[in-house]
């Protein structure tokens, strides 16, 4: 099978990001045959071994062997600008795009080959491969994001001091000094075009990517358990590591050397970038002419709309859930209060809080302090939820409910047990209750039911198993800040 090497549009895109990135306008010749020669390689690279790249729309599914036009670099530049000459010129052997081009210009004349050539996405690899960004001199914002990252690393350690010895109104004050620097940081996003602030996204998940080593010294669920009776091969949101790997539980279950910093800073931009943040920087030219981009823009939604028809298991649809999660956990968090006032605080529910209020917190309700926390649990009572929440968890609901009764308890069962009676305390899913009741029979289910279903109302039952005291910890000194 022989692929296009698209020339004009790899050019392109090099320019692109390196304005995107960069705020420059140029690129020697040389560099740009280096750039070009490696992103193919890596293309190929990436076909032959996956590495994880999931390929999704019809033009992207190649087969068998793979290789790409010939073509002569000097002519191919040559007829570049000649076609892109109201855009790009050459002086010195470097590439130069015109002063008065802006970033909107590249980025349309990208669009319009990807659309009209209908390129594969495959080609679309430089913000993630750090060897193609080198090759550009791309690390401004990588240095950026690496600073930044500092002040998390840090504000994450104080949160981690929080309702221990070390708990002070110095130290809460510190975490209050650097919510604000986090608002700053925000607040310098905010000044910024969009396509800087998606640069700016795309780095914060790179450094992830590259630097978190995100793991669990043990599974919070039994996997093959999982594997062998929930998953849904056919479903690739069947995937339990898309849940037990977010911020949000990896919180609630990992342990002091899972760091979270990198993921809080990853997920905040996220959020920032897509949910509104920033405003777009084009602006209607009233005496251009739109023609050409209506009609592509025309011929892309033709063409989306017959490959759904010819392949709808080639797309996935999603939903913003930012509502969903901060109702879901912040009343997670409420209810872990609630438990560890009645059955006192171990230090493994106690740390799980840390990490969590660190997860969710925001420069605009400082969680940490208990009044703040408490308007917040308040508010989420008037939050207007889809008709069905909660649906991206329900599986792993369904499966956490009935695991509690079919593998032993361990030390993430509290942890568990509370995630589930969070969501049906919000939810009054019957088909939960009922999977619940058909386990009646278990020993532990007078206690699991109280979590699960009534929600803490009670105390302890009167005659524990030997199963459920070992659960039931003895409370650590309840640790007030010092003077």
């Amino acid at each position: 099978m022989i692929i296009d090497n698209y020339y004009n549009y790899i050019t392109l895109t090099a320019f692109e990001h390196l304005y995107k990135y960069e705020s420059k306008k140029s690129i020697s010749v040389e560099t740009l045959k280096l750039f070009r020669s490696e992103l193919l390689k890596e293309v190929l690279d990436i076909y032959k071994n996956g590495k994880g790249h999931n390929y999704l729309q019809e033009r992207d599914q190649w087969q068998g062997e793979i290789s790409f036009t010939e073509i002569d670099e000097d002519i191919a530049l040559k007829n570049f600008l000649e076609e892109y000459e109201e855009y790009f010129y050459l002086d010195n052997d470097i590439v130069n795009v015109y002063e008065e081009v802006s970033f909107d210009d590249l980025s349309e004349l990208v669009r319009q080959i990807r659309v009209k050539g209908q390129v594969s996405s495959r080609f679309d690899i430089i913000e993630c491969t750090k060897k193609l960004r080198d090759i550009l001199g791309i690390s401004t914002i990588d240095k950026f994001i690496n600073e930044y990252s500092k002040i998390e690393e840090k504000l994450q350690d104080l949160y981690y001091k929080l309702f221990t010895p070390d708990d002070s109104k110095e130290l809460r004050k510190e975490i209050k000094a650097l919510l604000f620097l986090r608002f700053n940081f925000f607040d310098q996003l905010s000044k910024m075009p969009l396509y800087r602030v998606d640069a700016i996204r795309m780095a914060a998940s790179n450094y992830r990517s590259e630097n978190d080593t995100a793991t669990y010294d043990k599974y919070p669920i039994d996997l093959p358990l999982w594997k062998s009776q929930f998953e849904d091969s056919d479903d690739f949101l069947s995937d339990i590591d898309a849940r037990v790997y977010d911020i949000t539980q990896y919180a609630i279950f990992g342990k002091a050397k899972n760091v979270l910093y990198m993921s809080k800073l990853n997920e905040d931009i996220d959020q920032f970038y897509w949910t509104g943040g920033v405003e777009s920087s084009q602006e209607i030219d009233p005496i251009k002419d739109y023609t050409d981009v209506i009609e592509t823009d025309m011929l892309a939604k033709e063409q989306f709309a017959d490959d759904f028809v010819e392949h709808p298991e080639h797309f996935a649809t999603f939903h913003d859930p930012s509502d969903e999660f901060w109702v879901l956990y912040i009343n997670y968090l409420n209810n872990l209060n609630r438990f560890m006032d009645i059955y006192g605080a171990s230090d493994e529910l106690l740390f799980a809080k840390k990490r969590l209020l660190y997860a969710l917190d925001k420069p605009t309700v400082m969680l940490f302090d208990e009044n703040n926390f408490k308007s917040a649990y308040e508010e989420t009572k008037s939050i207007e939820l889809d008709e069905e929440p909660f649906s991206f968890f329900i599986d792993e609901i369904y499966f956490m409910a009935q695991e509690a009764f079919m593998i032993p308890s361990n030390e993430y069962t509290i942890r568990k047990l509370l995630f589930v009676g969070t969501y049906y305390n919000l939810t009054k899913d019957q088909e939960l209750k009922e999977i619940i009741e058909e386990f009646s029979n278990d020993s532990r289910f007078e206690f699991f039911y109280e979590i699960m279903i009534n929600n803490c109302a009670n105390k302890t039952p009167e005659s524990s198993t030997e199963d459920i005291k070992k659960l039931i910890l003895k409370p650590t000194d309840k640790n007030t800040p010092k003077e």
